[in-house]
């Protein structure tokens, strides 16, 4: 076998987890614990300024309790979070996924991802999902299990999805498809 089928036959691809969360209410705690947490945050950042009048370690004590509510919260709802691998699509197939996703003739339909990236962000991004994406959990010991959601599964999590878990998945899918990476390779062979 040549070490070019041995390298391509043993190639990886790269990934991106990430955390997602179904149940509304708690979601709903948990983005009014981090506003609190990053509006005590800027208050002690403002207290730290010159020419603030006032003590700043309330502030600081404000957001210290601010940000271990907002953790210690986290920690009670862990195991309600579901860990969605987004896995690097082959170049021929994200081209193709886009292909069949094209942006709306309607620009004003686009958001600000369709925009910047000039694909139909959402669309290709669920695309792509049932394509590589893959269920991931842990046990306690911290070794992982990966399950790829059938068309169904798939289905039921877009119907469900929050706007904020879905924007991560898009995120995560751009970053790892569309954003190019320049260099590395001529410093890597030098030695």
């Amino acid at each position: 076998m040549s070490k070019l089928s041995e390298k391509a036959k043993a190639a990886t691809r790269e990934h991106k987890d990430v955390d997602v969360l179904f149940d509304r209410e708690l979601l709903g705690e948990q983005k009014r614990l981090a506003h609190a947490a990053l509006t005590a945050q800027k208050a002690y950042q403002a207290s730290t300024e010159e020419g603030f009048d006032g003590d700043p370690r309330f502030a600081l004590h404000a957001y210290q309790e601010a940000s271990t509510r907002l953790e210690e919260f986290l920690a009670t709802i862990r195991d309600e979070f579901v860990v969605i691998r987004v896995v690097e699509v082959p170049d021929h197939e994200w081209r193709a996924v886009k292909a069949r996703n094209p942006l709306p003739e309607d620009k004003d339909s686009w958001n600000t991802l369709d925009r910047q990236y000039g694909l139909n962000a959402i669309a290709s991004t669920k695309a792509a999902l049932e394509l590589t994406a893959l269920e991931v959990e842990r046990d306690e010991d911290g070794h992982e299990t990966t399950e790829k959601p059938s068309a169904e599964v798939w289905a039921e999590v877009f119907q469900n999805l929050s706007s904020g878990d879905l924007t991560s998945l898009v995120l995560a899918q751009i970053e790892l498809n569309e954003t190019v990476y320049v260099g590395g390779y001529a410093a890597a062979k030098k030695g």
